[in-house]
This record gives structure tokens, sequence and C-alpha cells, in this order.
């Protein structure tokens, strides 16, 4: 029997979280969910990413058994592609100046959503410099509407992860 017949599908599992890790944002809900909006829209949310130019998918190739080094069946691999970290806050109000930064890598909804955005365009950016331009352009056209609706769903948020006793939530 197929697993789509049965309604399955496959996906990347989520990331697991640590007992500790799910009291922390359990705690972290729970003191925050009350909050109202007048309490969000003075908050300025703070991160830092890196976007890493594509690498084109696995390619195969065609040879005699023999040919294992032949340099026509050999593709050149490239183990650390060229990226860019930026630094980038937001607010109710919208998203404040991008910076272009070196250092630490964390994870943010708004980087998630540049990342998708680009990976969605037809035209991929070749090059560090395409790259970054790629990066800016993506956050000077996103919208402030959208930013000040993501603040307002903080208290939903807040009730997901209680829901969910800190554990991962479809946010």
């Amino acid at each position: 029997m197929r697993m789509c017949s049965l309604k399955f599908v496959s996906r990347v599992p989520q990331k697991k979280l640590n007992p500790k890790q799910c009291l922390k944002r359990l705690n972290w809900a729970k003191c925050y969910q009350t909050k109202g909006s007048t309490f969000w829209n003075r908050v300025i949310f703070i991160d830092e990413s890196s976007f890493t130019l594509p690498i084109s998918k696995k390619e195969n190739v065609w040879r005699k058994h023999d040919e294992q080094y032949n340099p026509k069946c050999i593709r050149r691999v490239v183990k650390h592609p060229s990226s860019v970290m930026v630094w980038g806050c937001m607010s109710s109000n919208g998203l404040g100046k991008l910076v272009f930064v070196e250092g630490i890598y964390l994870q943010s909804k708004i980087f998630g959503v540049i990342k998708f955005m680009m990976q969605k365009k037809h035209v991929l950016p070749k090059t560090k410099t395409e790259l970054k331009q790629s990066v800016l352009a993506f956050w000077e056209s996103y919208p402030r509407e959208k930013c000040h609706k993501l603040i307002l769903s903080l208290p939903r948020r807040c009730a997901a992860v209680i829901k969910q006793k800190g554990f991962p939530t479809k946010y």
C-alpha cells in the first residue's frame, strides 16, 4: 500500500527541543501572553542571520567503470559557498536598517521569510555582491503592515506555545 493513499506526506522534521528549552519557552509565553498591543507596539525585535549563495543540485555523470578519474567525469564541489551575515530589527512600525556584519548566526522569522521569498525568485544570485543586493532589495520591500500584523500576533503565538507545553508550534 502506498503512503500517499494513507494521506501521509514527506516533510523535513521539526527541530527537537530539549526539556530545558521547552520550559524556557513555556515560561516566556506565560509571562507575555497577556500583554496588550500597547506593550507590543513599544518592543523592538533584533536578530542576525546568514544568507548563502545557492548551490546547484546534485548531478550524475554517465561513465564506464574504468573512467572514475577521467576529468570529463568529475564535477567541481563547493564545500563552503559564499555567504553574508546580516543584522536587522523590526517593530510594529516596520523594519529598521539592515546591516551586513561578520559574526554570530541566529535565526528569526523575518529572515526565514526573506530566504523563502528569495528561493521563489526565478533569477538566483551568483556572486556575493548579487546576494547582498538581493537580500537588501527584499528587506526594503517588506511591507510595514506585515510587521505590524506579525507583532500583534504575539499573544496568539504565546497561547500556542502554552498549549504545546513549550514544544514546537506551527509558528
